[in-house]
């Protein structure tokens, strides 16, 4: 499949979602449900995500790429709304890659004109839509139609082996970061260090233990500055956010990565 995909997630009123994890905050839970939004890469959706957010359900804000399924495939969305305001890919595609991958319900949003072109209509709900409705259609109406078809989506389930802080999902078994739903690189040494930190959230994790579980070494043997330098690197990877944790340094014992009340 030949799309583009990036995912930004959009906190409360256009909140994160939940993924399992040691220690998630409440409101991480994992029976919260998803909207995933897919559209074009040349269009931006903000006015489209503010429609779709409610405080009843976490909005993932995706592009369309060909790492668009692995990328739902991570959020487990309810419902996955298209976007085809450009018509710049094939949404019909999209609709059957969808269904034949994943058990989200699907609502395709489209101009008006192609939402009348009856063949057009058609062909995308033999895809695998559930629906199609005009851009133009008002909030409360789209809402109305979200929140229909998440009554006919499965039940949410709590994924394996994810760690969750804050807008930080940690999975695992697939060795990847999300962060506010944008997958993101980490070197090895990073990866290891958020994980040792986020599997004890608001908890102090001494230099020792940090030298004993992530580089395996001595802390006598060590100097204190390869651990200040790798601390220092993951504070940029992981950034700034409404609901990002805070790498916190305790001095003279070790680092701190504290969950956003």
């Amino acid at each position: 499949m030949a799309f583009d995909q990036k995912v930004t997630r959009h906190a409360r009123n256009l909140p994160s979602s939940s993924m399992a994890g040691a220690s998630a905050p409440d409101d991480l839970a994992a029976d919260r449900r998803v909207v995933a939004l897919a559209h074009s890469k040349q269009d931006e959706a903000i006015d489209t995500i503010e429609r779709l957010g409610l405080s009843d359900y976490d909005v993932i804000d995706v592009v369309v790429r060909k790492t668009l399924i692995n990328e739902l495939n991570a959020h487990l969305p309810d419902v996955v709304v298209i976007d085809d305001s450009l018509a710049d890919f094939d949404a019909a595609r999209v609709c059957r890659d969808i269904r034949q991958s994943l058990q989200s319900r699907v609502l395709v949003l489209a101009p008006d004109e192609r939402v009348a072109d009856e063949n057009w209509t058609v062909r995308v709900i033999e895809a695998g839509a559930d629906g199609v409705v005009p851009k133009s259609m008002s909030t409360a109406l789209l809402r109305t139609h979200l929140l229909a078809l998440m009554r006919l989506a499965p039940e949410r389930q709590r994924p394996a082996n994810t760690v969750v802080i804050g807008d930080i999902h940690v999975d695992v078994d697939g060795f990847s970061v999300f962060i506010a739903g944008r997958l993101v690189r980490f070197p090895k040494l990073q990866y290891d260090l958020l994980l040792a930190l986020a599997q004890r959230p608001n908890k102090v994790v001494s230099f020792d233990r940090l030298l004993s579980e992530v580089w395996n070494l001595e802390p006598a043997s060590t100097n204190p500055r390869r651990v200040r330098v790798a601390v220092s690197l993951l504070r940029k990877l992981l950034g700034e956010g409404m609901r990002r944790p805070r790498l916190e340094t305790v001095q003279r014992i070790g680092y701190r990565l504290v969950v956003p009340s």
